[in-house]
């Protein structure tokens, strides 16, 4: 079993210290499906590192995968020093997820001498696409090379299709 130490709500981050500790809605669908993928978020000891904000500094420097969610950057040049928390992130992340192509091509035309070490893009439109994906990314960085089987796939399409 993969734990996951989810670490976006954290005391550092600009963002929790002005609205609070909230999941976003990708972290909630994470934590729902986890045992699925045979996976379970931790609150310490973690195999693997998520955010979908900051690393805190007690965490950038642990030698296991880290991926960040990238789901939003401020573009107004006011408020631009607020992305410097979410770029320094994704400089140490092994992989960096972006929501929206869109986002993506943003970060890459604000800061076009950052290289990141991995990226892809996982468009939240579809749950079962996006847990699928997300849970590949996991695996992958933990060194397993696992599919779900399609009974899995099953039980995530039923939650799904319930709400």
């Amino acid at each position: 079993m993969i734990r996951i130490l989810n670490c976006s709500n954290n005391p550092e981050s600009d963002y929790t210290k002005e609205h609070g500790y909230l999941d976003s809605d990708i972290i909630v669908l994470l934590k729902e499906n986890a045992r699925i993928f045979e996976c379970k978020f931790v609150n310490r000891n973690g195999d693997i590192l998520l955010t979908n904000n900051i690393f805190p500094l007690e965490n950038r420097d642990v030698g296991i995968p880290k991926i960040q969610i990238i789901d939003y950057l401020e573009t107004s040049d006011e408020y631009k020093y607020k992305n410097d928390q979410i770029v320094n992130s994704a400089l140490i992340a092994d992989h960096v997820v972006f929501t929206t192509q869109s986002l993506k091509d943003l970060f890459k035309k604000f800061y076009p001498d950052i290289k990141l070490k991995n990226s892809s893009v996982i468009d939240n439109t579809n749950k079962l696409i996006v847990i699928k994906n997300y849970y590949k990314i996991i695996t992958e960085l933990c060194g397993k090379k696992e599919e779900p089987v399609s009974d899995k796939e099953t039980r995530i399409s039923w939650k799904r299709n319930k709400k």
